[in-house]
């Protein structure tokens, strides 16, 4: 037997986000899932916004209807805080370099690099190819020059590219102001 203390009970589980998520994602309305789950459009609204406990029976209607495990709608989302001093710097590739890994070294589906390049700072194709299939890169100051399968995409303030990363490719920051950019590196999730 459990033996809680007053003011000590367990928080109860908040679902109603990633119920609300589920029926958007599969393009359903509120009255499709409560039609298909046999409760009221009052009650699925209450319980995307956790204002009510379903029964377990309940809970598993409605997650069969949007196609949806229990159990992923349970367990709590991974939440992971990298603070700027606390950041990796990684290995400087390149003469005037500066790079900062921002995510958790853990995190495997998402890499972010916070890059500062110096003035005419380049890297060269075979530093620059990675097994990751999307890089996005976004130039938060300066200009950096991007070569891919010899074309060349210019990019000041603000601009951003897309491209595979699995792809030969190379950079160059700008000879006069340099750059500082933002490389968000993933993986495709398998549907």
């Amino acid at each position: 037997m459990v033996v809680l203390e007053a003011g000590s009970y367990p928080e109860r589980a908040r679902i109603g986000a990633k119920l609300r998520r589920a029926r958007i994602a599969r393009h359903l309305t509120m009255r499709q899932v409560a039609e298909s789950s046999g409760v009221t459009e009052g009650f699925l609204s209450k319980l995307e916004r956790d204002l009510t406990s379903p029964s377990l029976a309940t809970l598993v209607t409605v997650c069969d209807v949007l196609k949806l495990d229990v159990g992923d709608l349970l367990s709590k989302t991974e939440v992971a805080r990298v603070r700027w001093e606390e950041a990796p710097k990684l290995l400087e590739a390149d003469e005037g370099v500066e790079e900062r890994l921002l995510t958790p070294r853990s995190e495997d589906r998402l890499q972010v690099i916070y890059s500062v390049f110096a003035p005419g700072a380049s890297g060269s194709m075979l530093d620059y190819s990675l097994n990751t299939p999307l890089h996005f890169v976004h130039v938060l100051e300066g200009e950096l020059t991007v070569v891919l399968h010899d074309e060349e995409w210019t990019l000041g303030r603000r601009d951003s590219l897309t491209l595979d990363g699995r792809d030969l490719h190379s950079w160059q920051a700008s000879a006069e102001v340099g750059a500082s950019v933002m490389w968000c590196l993933a993986k495709t999730m398998q549907q």
